[in-house]
């Protein structure tokens, strides 16, 4: 079966590295922002401990997928989302989380897997990213014109790539074009207005992010049944690169408090 098929493909998960998840454990399928390597969700694993298996979303053009061309948005959603529900159709909780373009990707996602109903996920995180009816941003479109050292200044706005990165040649050949795709697929989403998920949300955001602020968070109430809770926590809009218990305490809070509503 080619890569493209198989939905395997799709994940990243410490399985590989003779870590195996229990029947009944919880799954949080973890989509990254533009740029972002799906390995970086791997390292949070020791600290969800047994209550749930991240299974780390990878893109065709992306780590073990580079041979493979580069998707569009929609091709990115559809395919996230055929695979998550090729595995997602038996008796373990799913969560889904993305960050910045992740997030966008997996409320996308999360909207297909509801709608098909068999692996409707249990809750949705979505971190350092404006209400998708706001996106693209004027910015990111601005950004996704640009290239060269003109790209990794303006993306330096997000607090992305440190400034020696953004001075060395080198390292921006190395690092930007796969940054710029992520971009340019970014600026192709057009949000379509759609029926309310029936779907907990939790909305997460660092509270010096610049790009994201309270106006950029208040639609996204209109997208749920339920309005999602808010978490703003110290730090910008990459606030998990130092502290990556910011980010994992609300995942384990989030899967314990399900867990405990199913058994009552």
């Amino acid at each position: 079966m080619s890569a493209a098929n198989d939905p395997g493909a799709w994940f990243l998960t410490r399985a590989s590295a003779g870590r195996e998840a229990g029947a009944g454990t919880a799954r949080i399928f973890c989509f990254p922002h533009a740029g972002g390597s799906p390995r970086l969700f791997l390292d949070w694993q020791a600290d969800l401990g047994e209550d749930a298996e991240i299974l780390a979303i990878c893109r065709p053009g992306r780590d073990h997928r580079a041979a493979e061309p580069a998707p569009t948005i929609g091709e990115l959603i559809d395919g996230a989302a055929a695979a998550i529900a090729a595995i997602a159709a038996d008796d373990r909780p799913s969560y889904l989380f993305g960050h910045s373009l992740g997030a966008l990707v997996a409320f996308e996602v999360c909207r297909k897997l509801a709608e098909a109903g068999s692996a409707s996920p249990r809750h949705l995180v979505a971190s350092g990213c404006s209400a998708p009816s706001l996106l693209p941003s004027r910015r990111v479109k601005q950004i996704a014109t640009l290239t060269g050292q003109e790209f990794a200044e303006a993306i330096g706005f997000f607090g992305g790539l440190p400034a020696d990165v953004i001075a060395d040649e080198s390292v921006r050949d190395l690092l930007l074009p796969g940054l710029i795709e992520d971009f340019h697929m970014a600026v192709g989403y057009r949000y379509q207005p759609g029926h309310r998920l029936a779907v907990p949300a939790t909305i997460v955001v660092g509270t010096d992010d610049p790009h994201v602020k309270l106006a950029q968070v208040e639609p996204w109430d209109a997208e749920f049944t339920w309005p999602p809770d808010r978490h703003w926590v110290d730090g910008g809009h990459f606030y998990f690169e130092q502290r990556a218990g910011a980010i994992t305490g609300i995942l384990s809070s989030v899967i314990q408090a399900d867990q405990h509503v199913e058994l009552i």
